[in-house]
């Protein structure tokens, strides 16, 4: 419900600023929702599968905040079909990024996101909201169950004042 309500108030001022994004929004809006329905009753996803998902995502994001948000993605893409991931979690995972951080022209959120052994790692640099959120942590401890019940490991995470660090652990998938 609060991706909805955010991508529907983006979509509402893109129509009238710039029908043109606002059909590209409509169309990536598409994709993403049609991969939530489509891993709704999936415990797993290929990681490629779900990186695929997180640049549908990020693509609603750009046009959102146009170049104030941009995802950097550095990993051999020869590894993603052997790594296993709880669907969504990258979603969550962004969205998370945005809510505590400003996005903005003049202050651009950039999100690192890297294959470090069996965990997918993002990171960005902290930019402090105008005006601040209170974090109940619910979505990281959330994310935190799924993987100890999907995987049996959990998930960790380092905030220091200038970066925040997310570690989700993948499951490899077994040579035949």
């Amino acid at each position: 419900p609060h991706f909805m309500f955010n991508a529907l108030n983006s979509l509402s001022y893109l129509v009238s600023k710039d029908p043109a994004r606002a059909e590209e929004f409509i169309q990536s809006l598409a994709e993403v929702y049609r991969y939530i329905l489509g891993s709704k009753e999936k415990d797993l996803v290929l990681l490629s599968d779900e990186i695929a998902f997180m640049q549908a995502y990020a693509r609603l994001m750009s046009l959102r905040y146009e170049d104030a948000f941009v995802i950097d993605l550095q990993v051999d893409e020869s590894l993603l079909g052997q790594y296993l991931i709880p669907p969504v979690t990258l979603m969550v995972a962004v969205e998370n990024a945005i809510k505590h951080n400003e996005v903005s022209a003049t202050h651009q959120l950039v999100l690192e996101v890297r294959l470090r052994g069996d965990a997918m790692v993002l990171r960005n640099r902290k930019m402090a909201r105008k005006v601040p959120r209170v974090s109940t942590r619910i979505g990281l401890e959330n994310l935190n169950q799924r993987f100890q019940r999907l995987t049996g490991r959990a998930i960790s995470y380092i905030s220091t004042k200038d970066t925040f660090t997310l570690e989700m652990p993948l499951l490899r998938l077994r040579a035949v």
